[in-house]
């Protein structure tokens, strides 16, 4: 009886928690990867759409402009739908790895940019050789903005 307890642990074991700790780092990094180009994406799209009707992007913090997207403005309409968990207390949209993406507006052309730490969870300013931020500016597979006007 206690052979059949032992191998039947050893079977939900393998089953249920070896995947999860065998599964290779490059994977999920990977995930992440994809994940937050897909979420720097939605929020400039929201931005360059709330542009469009307004006529201008939102002002103040992170937490405000995203505030804003989400329905906070002279309209009220929502143009980022966010689930609770997406947020943190200041109203700040988070990165796959729990951190405040940072928006700011190019000085030169106006547009917005887009900074996560990356999974280090540390901003860095300048991208260099051993950084893992996300800098959507500098995303070769996201279009420049086009100007609505």
């Amino acid at each position: 009886m206690k052979k059949f307890l032992l191998v039947c642990l050893s079977l939900i074991f393998a089953v249920l928690i070896l995947p999860g700790i065998l599964q290779p780092a490059g994977e999920a990094g990977a995930k992440d990867a994809t994940e937050v180009k897909q979420l720097a994406r939605g929020l400039d799209a929201a931005l360059l759409e709330y542009r469009k009707e307004f006529g201008r992007f939102p002002e103040g913090s992170a937490g405000e402009i995203v505030s804003a997207l989400c329905g906070r403005n002279e309209k009220e309409k929502a143009y980022l739908v966010l689930a609770p968990t997406a947020v943190n207390d200041h109203g700040e949209m988070l990165d796959p790895w729990g951190t405040p993406f940072r928006i700011t507006f190019d000085h030169t052309s106006g547009m917005p940019k887009i900074h996560s730490a990356g999974p280090n969870k540390i901003f860095q300013e300048k991208a260099g050789k051993h950084s893992d931020d996300y800098y959507s500016w500098r995303d070769s597979e996201i279009p420049a903005s086009p100007l609505p006007f």
